[in-house]
């Protein structure tokens, strides 16, 4: 939250010579020094606070999902085939280890999809860089670019993709349900509901409204005139 002073700086420490001085390790030394922030900066530095809060403990909470039962699946165990009898669970730092990871999205594939966006928008500022006239050089298709991601990141994104889709398939069960012509859902509903579901994400989230309705201005009827020599 904003108080005054809270910005801090780090100011170079030097002697009453105008020498500098060093640490232990040969370093510049350093010393926390707290600026004053006006009033007028208190609505954007609470902004920049809370998304600094937000950011640093959703890693935190999502870089312990690995533990969580939604992401995680019964091992089965094997059957010995001398003594036909089940064997045991492996041990890991003294524990059976019963679960296994239960993953939608392997990170090669994740790594994959995110190489691919970036192709698309890199073909995307190549063109404007060339209606520019400036030279640049585009991706190399030999050495294409694959981000890596943390693990916090890596199931953040595996729950958002697990939603799109259990999402998609709610959408297909409704228009089976109303069609009231296949027992099972076919791979037709599945692409119809996929388009509804993208339209809704795109309509949610575009700048602009997906369709503009247009404001008529409600039709006057003209006042008829009086015959010449009526009464009035």
């Amino acid at each position: 939250m904003w108080h005054k002073g809270m910005r801090t700086s780090k100011k170079v420490l030097h002697k009453e010579d105008g020498v500098q001085l060093l640490d232990e390790d040969g370093n510049p030394a350093y010393k926390s020094v707290r600026s004053d922030i006006p009033v007028t900066e208190k609505s954007i530095m609470n902004h920049l606070h809370a998304s600094n809060q937000v950011k640093k403990h959703t890693q935190t909470l999502w870089n312990q999902a690995s533990e969580c039962p939604y992401f995680r699946q019964p091992v089965t165990r094997k059957i010995c085939k001398k003594t036909g009898k089940l064997l045991p669970f492996r041990k890991k730092g003294g524990k059976s280890i019963t679960s296994r990871t239960n993953r939608a999205l392997s990170g090669h594939t994740l790594r994959t999809l995110f190489s691919g966006a970036f192709a698309t928008v890199g073909a995307q500022l190549d063109a404007e860089a060339k209606v520019l006239r400036l030279e640049t050089e585009k991706e190399d298709p030999k050495f294409p670019y694959l981000p890596s991601f943390s693990m916090s990141a890596s199931y953040a994104i595996e729950a958002a993709y697990i939603a799109y889709v259990q999402e998609i398939f709610h959408t297909a069960l409704e228009i089976r349900r109303a069609a009231k012509k296949h027992s099972k859902v076919t791979a037709k509903c599945c692409q119809a509901a996929a388009e509804i579901v993208n339209k809704r994400i795109a309509s949610a989230t575009s700048f602009v409204p997906e369709v503009v309705a247009l404001r008529k201005s409600p039709k006057r009827s003209a006042k008829k005139e009086a015959p010449a020599g009526a009464a009035k």
